[in-house]
């Protein structure tokens, strides 16, 4: 008789299942367990997790908080990763040059003369190429082109299908 049993992660929390002979999911299998008995949380810093010391709290007297790049907490002048604008009473996050984008901290279009902030590719939302106008236009000048020049050959209409945009080609038949 074969018993299947599916055991799960046992890492605190976790529900995915466990590699066999692992005992730890994909996730987890490279990161180390608390070196406390019994505790299954994850290693932070020197084989603790967060609750048995593995982060330091902050040195205010009676604050409970952990440190933030130092020995203190950021209520208490710990050390904040974002940076924030450079204009004087801004609050906003910084992006590029110091500054949010209010201010001129973002990216811009790189059509010349465009002052809107690039969204896809370097581009803003009016000068992104969409690729199914491009493939409109080309079918409606070869339609164009047949019209005009239809005296001198007869053609013949097939719908091809090409990663699930479809798009008509007229196939000229000489």
């Amino acid at each position: 008789m074969t018993m299947s049993l599916t055991t799960t992660c046992l890492f605190n929390q976790c529900t995915q299942p466990a590699i066999p002979n692992i005992g730890k999911c994909k996730f987890h299998k490279h990161r180390n367990k608390c070196s406390i008995q019994d505790c299954n949380n994850q290693v932070v810093v020197h084989n603790l997790c967060v609750r048995h010391g593995g982060k330091r709290l902050c040195q205010a007297e009676g604050c409970k908080q952990h440190a933030r790049g130092g020995k203190w907490c950021l209520r208490h002048g710990g050390i904040a990763h974002k940076r924030y604008c450079s204009e004087p009473g801004c609050g906003k996050q910084a992006h590029a040059n110091k500054k949010c984008i209010a201010h001129g901290g973002g990216r811009r279009c790189q059509v010349s003369g465009c002052t809107l902030l690039s969204r896809v590719g370097g581009y803003c939302q009016h000068h992104t190429v969409d690729p199914a106008v491009e493939n409109t236009e080309t079918i409606d000048q070869l339609i164009l082109d047949l019209v005009i020049d239809s005296t001198s050959c007869s053609f013949d209409w097939d719908l091809i299908s090409q990663d699930d945009d479809s798009m008509m080609i007229c196939q000229l038949v000489l």
